[in-house]
């Protein structure tokens, strides 16, 4: 049916929340040409469903009315599901939007789960919705857990992921740091930039983690000479790890030869046996 633009509502959940200005305008003049081909959803509320973007666009090419498709009696769940595969069959969402969308998603699955058991079976419901979601929309679990995290984190770290100012997969890695504070110094790093690579980021994170000492060596620098910073520790640690092998060998090596002589087999592998046998606590 043919319903008044001015009657609908745009969702306060639609997974989408970044609209493309130049995308929208694009649309809007092929509405002004062939119009809306494809009917867009709304619920019996008259609230948008799928299709906000061809009903901004119709807003804008100046139409009165617009062709609608009214389902009725979708819960919260059904219909934010429903926003979510139209959004990634069309224009595919951000990580952020996603994990805005997956939030609200696992909200009402959990809200109609808890609705149909008493309170005796009443349980945590998060592992096993995450799986379940996963499998109804065919993303991974990993993918839905990550982009959860991911719309938790600060603005100013959501909105650089959004406009592509840094990369997520970065913020994920910080997130692996142990140190809460630590963890907020370095995502601070990740805005200005100072990681030349995911790779350099993933040994800085590596160190701190290790050592707080190695923090103070490395969080005062950026670009290459953090690279050049990385590349000193790797050669200190190996040269270190080397050179207390070789003080144990020669350390033990008199005692060993001694110990040799008394043995009675000109077999290396048995006598390193029996080296094994005797210092075996």
């Amino acid at each position: 049916m043919e319903m008044e633009i001015k009657k609908i509502k745009p969702s306060p959940n639609n997974p989408r929340y970044v609209f493309d200005k130049k995308a929208i305008e694009e649309l809007t003049e092929t509405i002004k040409t062939q119009g809306v081909i494809h009917p867009i959803e709304i619920d019996e509320n008259n609230v948008i469903i799928c299709g906000e973007r061809r009903w901004r666009a119709s807003k804008l090419a100046g139409l009165k009315t617009i062709p609608v498709t009214i389902k009725k009696g979708l819960t919260n769940f059904q219909k934010l599901q429903r926003q979510y595969i139209e959004n990634a069959q069309h224009r595919d969402l951000n990580i952020v939007e996603k994990g805005v969308a997956f939030k609200n998603m696992m909200k009402f699955k959990k809200d109609d789960f808890l609705k149909a058991r008493d309170d005796k079976h009443k349980s945590d419901y998060h592992s096993k919705g995450i799986k379940e979601l996963a499998d109804e929309l065919g993303e991974s679990s990993w993918t839905i857990r990550e982009a959860m995290s991911l719309a938790e984190e600060e603005k100013t770290i959501t909105d650089a992921i959004e406009k592509e100012e840094i990369s997520y997969s970065h913020v994920i890695i910080a997130n692996k740091l142990d140190d809460e504070d630590m963890k907020e110094k370095v995502k601070e790093k990740i805005l200005n930039n100072d990681f030349s690579s995911r790779e350099v980021l993933k040994d800085t994170v590596d160190w701190i983690n290790k050592s707080p000492d190695y923090a103070k060596v490395l969080m005062n620098k950026s670009g290459e000479d953090l690279k050049t910073a990385l590349e000193h520790l790797r050669d200190t640690e190996l040269i270190t790890k080397q050179d207390i092998k070789k003080t144990v060998l020669m350390q033990a090596f008199p005692y060993i030869e001694e110990e040799y002589k008394k043995f009675q087999s000109s077999s290396l592998s048995r006598f390193i046996e029996h080296l094994r046998d005797k210092f075996t606590i």
